[in-house]
């Protein structure tokens, strides 16, 4: 099954649907013009419209295997999944309804009234609803620009139909100097002649268009008043044109100011009722598909959208089909009575009909595929603003797909501006929606772009790839560089290099699929690839060429391969001979975290050895003293542990072994040193280099205390490689600024986003490589972000695909967090004299270190006011004793706070949807100094803040009592950056669009130093001081002590 997951994708398809969409009913408003009855139009349309949900379920709802989570089209039809059915085929008869209606409405009040009303009414009701349905975590930065879009092109559409009435009536008021009254008084006549009597049968049994009046038939000029009275007479809907008794008929232009003006309340009452109608089938259809109202059973996947789409246009179908035969024989509205012999005569027009049924059903189709990727309130407010435009009279698209002049003669009335001013609102439109999500990184993986299904054999005799040395780690190193040497008889530039582990990367250690189908050549993604051109430049030519590669010891050996075709269809020509570390299961990169106890420190490592191997252990204690022996636990987990693709399929890597051990009581300040081992079954050991680290400061020590604090870092390649549209560039020099300050730094905390391996398993062993020189000195700390946590269906607040599958489980398992649940990773932490709070949104977790409270929370789960993380918080906060750790620090990865990253901006927020709102009394209330976010790759600091208000103005130095909460976004630890908008907000003091990381120094009890260092040059670029003392914490502030009066 073909699922779009990505913005561009829905984007693609909500532009694609706004063409089909656009276009059906100028289609439909052609044929009542020309005359064809509405009911042999629709009957037509009908047909179409289900053909079309019919092909799509069997095309794209057929690709690919199907899963439990996500079955295919024909394998759901016979699931237990009625309720949601329901709601399905519910959504497809008001839509019914609502476009029969508008069939009727168009011809009393216009196309350009009728859109922009019912539109009105969409947006009101269905797309507040499809918002709040989506709990309100909607693609808002479609959303927003949509209804934006959406306000100016009702504003247009409401101008364009003022203009059109009134160029109306200037050509109608001014037909007199055209006709002398003789010639009026001739057509009066004659027109009282041809006009059809009140009780004259008006039946159509030998189908055709309906004949219309015999009224002047030579062809007026187009654009002329004459023109609009042979427009007039030609349409199907008379209205009660034909009740007017005969000596009672005005004068043609009289006449058909009564014809345009009349039965108006009736045709806004079916433009109304067609309004409800439309409001309501898409958020019916949202319920069918994503079941927020639990009427599914347990274990019941929901509908996907080709299955819902495909019940929504049956009973679409059945209600279009039955109550236009019933209008066949008991027509409505003055038109006259048919039957279906006569339908199935009427060929006239049959191809534009039956044309239209196909372009709405595929519009629809496409809306709902970008619904599902983008939230529907989003989908919705984006097609309506566009259709507002397309469908308002002279749209430019309609007029060179239909040239709609040749019947709406009013058009050449129109003046220059008036076209350009369409065409230019179009133009902006398009640009607001496509860059929508330029300033957000998409963060995705660059293996993602190896298309390895693919994969065929082109193996050549004379092509080869050569690796040298084959045996690395001899001297015990966990990294060594490896040189390829290579050569392809037909070379061309988009030739690549992969490097696959294990070694033997054949079919057969692809899972089980399809009995019937053949498995793959490859089913696993290599762990790093390079173009066979990267550093000879000649290759093209000459076909030969070589490569440094950097490899890390991960458990097992390696292959390189060359590859023809691209990325995108690969063929394999040659494959080089194994290359392994001379002991690939070796204890490697240890990660340190601090203990849910002040003076308990956690190292945590990774290796090949189960515990049906191998003993795991610490060897450990205070330098220069006698070391001691503490075993370790051992985790691991499995394919099935992930909860989708690439994770649990091509991205899939055996994880190996992770361990970790508690090292406990350690004396305050006090240096360690410790290696890793392993005693295997036959009684020898495996060793680890010896590493050393010092303990945390006892808490409220006064001492000089230094913490640095970034989000999104990522990983980056020293060899260049798995490198994508310059993402991460950063990374590296962020990792090599603090090992180059690694001895003025005594605890990091990465608040999210830590490694963006996305689903691609092997990526965990490449970051921790990385970072080892940092982790296996200092606490390293992480917060959890998206692109760790969000999967749809498993919890997290934010139903997305960013993890890849790993929804969590790599983040929980390596690295230790000092959170009662690993699964909820909100946490504090006190350090010295700091207090710092975590939040996770879910990983939440508390940590003292000296001076400092750290409160940290999970932003991929619930903080709201009355869920668990929020009280978690609000504990967090209120537990510190800010006598001892004067310095109170909240993180999180998303911006509960403020930001003037450009997507925020599009939205019309700076924030996370219910950020600062939930927290800020919070904040406030206990007066945090400092609340750290990341999320935006890029660095910004506001003025004390609450409320949006700044408390007191920026600035570099801050005395005296506590006024409101400093917030720091720190997001630029190497992921792509972000943009700014362009408007800056008062409470934005300082903005850096540049990798970067902050710098925490306290120096005592009252003074707290904060710099931001860029990573490419190390030099501080923004800063300020915090001097207070510890009565100017007791003091109050806004809102921060309880409300009292003179009473009390």
């Amino acid at each position: 099954m073909y699922l779009v997951q990505d913005k561009g994708g829905a984007i693609a398809l909500m532009l694609a649907a706004l063409l089909f969409l656009g276009t059906w009913p100028a289609v439909l408003t052609l044929l009542e013009r020309r005359g064809r009855l509405p009911q042999h139009t629709y009957l037509d349309y009908s047909i179409t419209n289900l053909l079309a949900a019919v092909i799509i379920a069997l095309t794209l709802g057929q690709i690919g295997d199907s899963t439990p989570e996500k079955p295919n089209f024909i394998t759901q039809l016979g699931q237990d999944n009625w309720p949601s059915t329901l709601f399905a085929m519910s959504g497809g008869i008001v839509l019914s309804l609502g476009n029969l209606s508008t069939q009727y409405a168009w011809a009393y009040v216009g196309l350009s009234v009728t859109e922009v009303i019912t539109s009105s009414i969409t947006v009101v009701i269905g797309t507040t609803l499809n918002y709040f349905l989506d709990d309100r975590i909607n693609r808002a930065e479609i959303l927003f620009p949509g209804a934006a879009c959406f306000l100016v092109a009702v504003c247009l559409g409401s101008a364009v139909h003022s203009s059109n009435a009134a160029d109306n009536t200037k050509k109608l008021s001014g037909s007199s100097s055209n006709y002398t009254s003789k010639t009026c008084n001739s057509r009066d006549q004659e027109a009282s002649k041809n006009l059809p009597d009140k009780d004259e049968p008006k039946d159509l049994e030998d189908g055709g268009l309906v004949s219309g009046s015999k009224i002047n038939t030579e062809k007026a000029k187009v654009g002329t008043a004459e023109f609009l009275i042979q427009l007039e007479n030609k349409r199907s809907i008379k209205f009660e044109l034909f009740n007017i008794p005969k000596p009672m008929l005005p004068q043609w232009p009289d006449m058909l100011f009564l014809v345009i003006g009349s039965n108006t309340f009736l045709g806004l009452g079916i433009v109304f009722f067609a309004g409800i109608c439309f409001s309501l089938f898409s958020p019916a259809f949202n319920l069918a598909t994503n079941d927020q109202w639990h009427t599914l059973n347990q274990g019941v996947p929901h509908l996907v959208v080709y299955t819902a789409f495909f019940y929504f246009s049956s009973s679409c179908f059945i209600v279009g089909i039955g109550l236009n035969i019933y209008f066949l024989y008991k027509p409505v509205l003055g038109l006259p009575r048919s039957s279906f012999t006569a339908y199935l005569k009427d060929w006239k027009g049959r191809h534009w009909a039956l044309l239209a049924g196909l372009l709405c059903g595929f519009g629809n189709g496409f809306q709902f595929m970008g619904g599902q990727a983008a939230g529907y309130a989003a989908a919705d407010s984006v097609q309506i603003a566009f259709l507002l435009l397309l469908l308002s009279k002279g749209a430019s698209v309609l007029e060179g797909v239909f040239d709609l002049v040749c019947y709406i003669g009013e058009l050449r009335g129109w003046g220059c501006a008036m076209r350009i001013w369409r065409l230019n609102l179009l133009v902006m439109i398009l640009a607001t929606l496509l860059s929508s999500g330029a300033g957000k990184p998409s963060g995705e993986q660059p293996l993602s772009r190896i298309q390895i299904h693919k994969t065929t054999l082109a193996l050549h005799d004379s092509a080869y790839i050569e690796a040298s040395p084959r045996v690395l780690g001899l001297q015990g190193q966990n990294s060594e560089w490896v040189t390829l040497q290579y050569s392809h008889p037909s070379p061309s530039n988009d030739d690549w290099i992969g490097v696959f582990s294990p070694a033997s990367f054949s079919s057969s250690i692809c899972p089980p699929e399809n009995p019937k189908e053949s498995p793959p050549l490859l089913c696993t993604a290599p762990i790093k690839y390079q173009y066979a051109n990267y550093t000879t430049s000649g290759y093209h030519k000459t076909g030969k060429g070589s490569l440094k590669l950097q490899l890390i010891n991960q458990r097992e050996d390696f292959s390189c391969a060359l590859f023809s075709g691209g990325l995108s269809n690969p063929k394999l020509v040659a494959v080089s001979k194994k290359v392994t570390f001379a002991n690939p299961k070796a204890p490697v990169y240890p990660r340190l975290a601090q203990g849910k106890l002040w003076n308990e420190m956690t190292v945590t490592w990774t290796s090949g050895y189960g515990i049906n191997e191998a003993e795991p252990f610490v060897e450990w204690g205070a330098r220069g003293d006698s070391q001691v022996r503490l075993p370790a636990g051992t985790l691991t987990f499995s394919r099935n542990s992930m909860c989708g693709a690439p994770a649990r399929t091509v991205g899939w890597r055996d994880p190996g072994f992770i361990h970790t051990s508690f090292l406990k009581d350690l004396w305050p300040n006090k240096m360690y040193t410790y290696k890793l081992g392993h005693k295997l079954i036959n009684g020898s050991y495996v060793w680890s280099r010896s590493y050393s680290f010092k303990a945390s400061p006892y808490p409220g020590q006064d001492s000089l205390q230094q913490v640095v604090i970034f989000g999104d870092m990522g990983k980056a390649e020293a060899d260049g490689s798995n490198e994508y549209n310059n993402f991460q560039p950063g990374s590296l020099n962020t990792t090599y600024q603090l090992i180059k300050d690694l001895k003025n730094i005594d605890i990091v905390l990465h608040i999210g986003d830590i490694c963006y391996a996305n689903g691609y398993i092997s990526q965990w062993d490449q970051f921790t490589s990385q970072i080892e020189p940092i982790a296996s000195a200092l606490p390293y700390m992480i917060g959890r972000g998206n692109h760790e946590r969000d999967w749809p269906g498993t919890g997290s607040f934010y139903q997305n695909t960013d993890s890849g599958g790993e929804c969590g489980v790599l983040s929980e398992t390596m690295f230790y967090v000092p959170a009662e649940n690993r699964a909820k990773l909100w946490y504090s932490i006190d350090y010295g004299m700091f207090h710092f709070c975590r939040a996770d949104i879910e990983l939440m977790y508390s940590t003292d270190y000296g001076m400092f409270h750290f409160c940290i929370a999970d932003t991929e789960h619930d903080w709201r006011p009355g869920t668990e993380q929020y009280g978690f918080i609000e504990r967090c906060l209120s537990s510190v004793d800010r006598q001892k750790q004067p310095w109170l620090i909240f993180l999180a990865h998303r911006v509960l706070g403020y930001s003037s990253a450009d997507f925020y901006g599009d939205e019309g927020t700076s924030e996370e949807p219910m950020g600062r709102e939930s927290l800020q009394e919070l904040w406030q209330k206990y007066k945090v100094d400092i609340a750290f976010f990341g999320h935006v790759h890029n660095y910004e600091r506001t003025c004390p803040v609450y409320q949006s208000t700044c408390i007191r103005n920026g600035s570099n130095y801050y005395s005296g009592p506590f006024g409101a909460t400093t917030h720091v976004v720190v997001g630029g630890g190497g992921a792509s950056l972000a943009d700014f908008t362009t408007v800056r907000a008062r409470w934005s003091y300082y903005q850096d669009h540049d990798y970067g990381f902050v710098k925490l120094t306290a120096f005592n009890h009252s003074t707290l130093l904060l710099e931001y260092k860029r990573s490419g040059d190390g030099r501080v670029h923004d800063h300020f001081v915090i001097s207070r003392d510890y009565r100017d914490v007791l003091g109050c502030a806004v809102d921060s002590c309880s409300r009292s009066t003179l009473a009390s």
